[in-house]
């Protein structure tokens, strides 16, 4: 795959992805993207650090592992709660970051 295919590969699935968690609702009816009464999510902690390391190395070689397993490859972009990367074998994958246990750059 070429690189213009690929930027506009990516591009076409992140919108897609934006577009499913908009419409997206919570379990407590609430629609996708309001802040709580308290004005913190449980994740608000965690999430906050480990999006500013991902954004760090965007465009880099990195190792994920997740409870389900290891995922190397370069990642690509960084969204408000899963990261974008392309494996060894071309493929996209998004990973939850919730999912996250470690992130190494290679």
């Amino acid at each position: 795959m070429a690189n213009g295919e690929l930027s506009t590969s990516v591009d076409l699935l992140n919108s897609l992805i934006e577009l499913r968690l908009s419409k997206r609702i919570n379990l407590d009816g609430e629609e996708n993207g309001e802040t709580p009464p308290n004005g913190e999510t449980p994740e608000n902690g965690i999430a906050d650090s480990l999006e500013e390391l991902l954004r760090s190395l965007v465009t880099e070689q990195v190792q994920i592992a997740t409870a389900f397993g290891v995922i190397e490859g370069t990642l690509l972009a960084v969204r408000a709660d899963y990261a974008v990367l392309v494996d060894n074998t071309g493929s996209q994958v998004l990973v939850p970051l919730e999912q996250i246990e470690t992130v190494t750059e290679l």
